[in-house]
């Protein structure tokens, strides 16, 4: 039984060697040993390339992060001094109605364009800084501007009738 093993074995591996040989398996194996290299390498070189463009592209998606927070900031300070300033002319109207009534106009615009803006540069938008710069100049920032306009010399007599009751 043993040698019968040994045969068959034997005739088995010499038949394969045989029909690998005549259909040239071996040959294309040996040829085909060089296509795969190359194309291993190429491989290789792509998953390269692809790991290179996947850090740039997170480098490029933590940049986006910081601006966007960057302008989200930038937004929410703009917003902040909006309000300020939108309180200080509700304020500086409701506090001066009876000087419109009266003179027909008044100078609620000097706290819009003056008090709440610089005080909000010079001390960031904080809500503290906005309420207060907002209160401060509606109830000056009105003031001023009339002292200013009653102490401004007349450019012509037309313009000072009209200006000056």
């Amino acid at each position: 039984m043993r040698r019968v093993q040994e045969t068959l074995h034997h005739a088995v591996q010499t038949n394969e060697f045989r029909a690998k040989a005549e259909y040239g398996l071996l040959e294309l194996k040996n040829g085909m040993q060089e296509e795969i290299n190359r194309r291993r390498q190429s491989l290789f070189s792509m998953w390269s390339e692809l790991e290179k463009t996947e850090r740039e592209l997170y480098a490029l998606e933590l940049d986006c992060q910081i601006l966007t927070k960057e302008y989200q900031n930038a937004l929410n300070a703009t917003a902040q001094s909006a309000t300020a300033i939108k309180s200080e002319a509700y304020i500086g109207v409701f506090l001066y109605t009876s000087k419109y009534q009266e003179k027909g106009w008044y100078a609620t615009y000097v706290p819009v364009v003056c008090t709440a803006p610089a005080c909000i540069l010079l001390h960031g938008a904080t809500m503290p800084v906005i309420l207060v710069s907002s209160i401060v100049g509606g109830v000056i920032g009105a003031h001023i501007a009339e002292w200013l306009d009653d102490h401004r010399p007349p450019t012509s007599t037309a313009q000072s009738a009209m200006w000056r009751p």
